[in-house]
Parts: structure tokens; C-alpha cells; sequence
């Protein structure tokens, strides 16, 4: 399927934390070359001036996350942090993930990775939007909405409108739907799990037979970083989704990115790395849904980050990344 026509301006939305402004409809440049970084870069200058000011609960709790990356015996000096924290970067919330069943088109709340630790409050009525579409998430201060059309070959922003920011949206029947779909899942495969172990004890077959569809588990907050050198990488993992974070080369685009993503096996290679392979037909430890994984390339901070979102053919935890017997 070939990728639509790339507007050469994107129109995105704004909702305002404060519920007495009124949600806009913006507009962006989108230069050949420049297709992720012409939004990204726009929703951080406005984060950068948003709420400068962090509590110091939040403070507090960042430098204990920060503490626990550090090399064994290093300290935590005030320069570090208020590095650290100066860092601005936008968090990606995918509200209709793409995929064969999307046209490879995704729709994404971005908010401030610190709205928390700056004390902004949370937005409500992006909340609202979340929670229409089987994502109920929690989203602090201003929060932007865009779509885009992403495959293994191109990555191109498409327009949002503001009349789309409506619980009755078409886009949001079909994200509720697949969300529900996934959660669904996700409780027959630990159905399944508890039938085979002879693990139902009462507590436990109280609990599946109320269970609903609900929140998937966040992704493990504390995964680490995968630093300034060139392909390496790091993975967290949910219940019902893993997420390899790989660290290139700033200018790396999209087309120098080869990820194939099957049922059992991942191959990732990119052009604009000294060894260019990071996985060769790496035999996962578990079966994904090929059709739903996705994979994009972002300027995060200083950095250029290559982002594997794998989705679990059943939600249960993976030990490891690989089989045991994958080299």
C-alpha cells in the first residue's frame, strides 16, 4: 500500500489544561526531510516554557529515578540533575495504534514527559478523549493530538482536525474497539494460563469472572536508558506489550531503518550505524501479532531513538527478550 500524499503544511490540535480555553486547531511546515521533527520540535519549545517550576515531591522523585541508573558507587551531584531535568521531551500516547487494520494510519496524544514533577494539573478533557477510546490515562498540563501514516518504509504526519476531538469521532469507535480487542485478549490468555496451571483457587476465579476491560499495565518507568552509543539498546515490557528503545546516530531517517517484525523472529538493522545489524532473525521469547507492531524514529532530547513497540499474541510476561535458545 503506498503511503498518502505528504501535506506540506499538518494541521494538529491543542487542548488546553485550563478548561476555560477554548481547543485550537494549529498548523506546521512539514519539509521533505523533516517529518518527525517539525511537530516534535514545535510541542517542546511549548512544553520548555510550560510550568517551569517542578514541586519538589516531583524533584524528589526523579533523582531517586535517576540514582538508579547510575554506575555503581557514582553520586548524584545537583548539576546532574538539574541537567537531567532540563532535558525537555514530549511522551507519545498511542490512542489508535496503526496497522493492516488502520492503513498503517495511528493517532497519538503528546504531553510533557514532566507535567507531573512541574505541578501542572491534570487535563481533563484530553482524559476524557483517552477514556473514549479504552486508553484511560493519566495526562498533566496542555496536550496536543496528531495522526500520522508510519510503515517499515515511510513515515509521513497526516492532518488532524478539531472538529475529530469528540468522543463520537469515527476514529475513536475504532480505537475503542481495538483497544477493547486487545484487553480482551489479554484476560482469555490469563483465562488460559489459570486453566492449565490448575492455579484457580477461589480468589482467583472470583477475580477473572469480574474482570473487565481496563487500563493495560504501564510500562515498567524505571527501564533504562540506552545511552549515547551508537545501537545500543534497552527493552521494558507490559503485560501485553514490549518496547525496545535503540540509540542512533543523530540524521538517522527512516529509510536507513530495516525492521521486520514476524510472529516468533525480529531483524533490525540501520544503515547509519557502525555495525548496522542490532538483530539478525533474533527469535523472540514469546509470539507477537505481527499486524499490530509498530516501529518509529524521534529526536528525544540530544539523542536520535528508534522505538520497537511489539504487541504480545498473549498478555502474559516475558523472562527475557529472546528464547533461551536464541544466540
Amino acid at each position: 500500500m503506498a503511503p498518502p500524499v505528504k501535506p506540506d503544511v499538518i494541521r494538529y490540535v491543542l487542548i488546553p489544561v485550563d478548561p476555560n480555553q477554548p481547543i485550537q486547531e494549529l498548523q506546521v511546515d512539514q519539509p521533505d526531510g523533516k517529518e518527525v521533527e517539525c511537530l516534535t520540535n514545535t510541542m517542546q519549545k511549548h512544553y520548555r516554557e510550560q510550568g517551569v517550576a517542578a514541586s519538589e515531591e516531583g524533584k524528589a522523585a526523579f533523582a531517586e529515578q535517576l540514582k538508579t541508573k547510575l554506575p555503581a558507587g557514582a553520586e548524584l551531584t545537583e548539576d546532574m540533575l538539574t541537567g537531567a531535568f532540563g532535558m525537555q521531551l514530549v511522551e507519545s500516547v498511542p490512542l489508535l495504534s496503526g496497522g493492516p487494520h488502520t492503513g498503517w494510519i495511528h493517532v497519538n496524544m503528546y504531553c510533557d514527559d514532566k507535567g507531573q514533577m512541574k505541578s501542572l494539573p491534570p487535563n481533563a478533557r484530553a482524559m476524557g478523549i483517552a477514556e473514549a477510546c479504552g486508553k484511560p490515562t493519566q495526562v498533566y498540563g496542555d496536550v496536543f493530538m496528531g495522526r500520522l501514516y508510519e510503515d517499515a518504509d515511510d513515515f509521513v504526519r497526516l492532518n488532524f482536525e478539531l472538529k475529530e476531538v469528540s468522543s463520537t469521532a469515527p476514529w475513536v469507535s475504532e480505537a475503542a474497539a481495538h483497544n477493547a480487542k486487545k484487553a480482551a485478549d489479554g484476560g482469555a490468555a490469563l483465562q488460559e494460563f489459570a486453566e492449565r496451571t490448575g492455579a484457580q483457587n477461589t480468589t482467583m476465579t472470583s477475580s477473572l469472572a469480574n474482570m473487565s476491560v481496563a487500563k493495560e499495565p504501564e510500562l515498567d518507568p524505571e527501564a533504562a536508558d540506552p545511552g549515547d552509543k551508537a545501537g545500543a539498546f534497552t527493552w521494558e515490557q507490559s503485560t501485553n506489550e514490549l518496547v525496545i528503545n535503540v540509540s542512533c546516530p543523530k540524521g538517522t531517517t527512516a529509510k536507513q531503518v530495516k525492521c521486520v517484525i514476524k510472529r516468533t523472529s525480529l531483524s533490525l538493522s540501520v544503515a547509519s550505524l557502525p555495525e548496522p545489524t542490532v538483530f539478525d532473525g533474533l527469535m523472540l521469547f514469546g509470539n507477537v501479532t505481527a499486524d499490530e507492531c509498530t516501529w518509529s524514529i524521534e529526536d528525544v532530547g540530544d539523542k536520535r531513538l528508534l522505538t520497537i513497540t511489539l504487541t504480545k499474541e498473549k498478555g502474559m510476561r516475558w523472562l527475557d527478550l529472546k528464547t533461551a535458545t536464541a544466540s
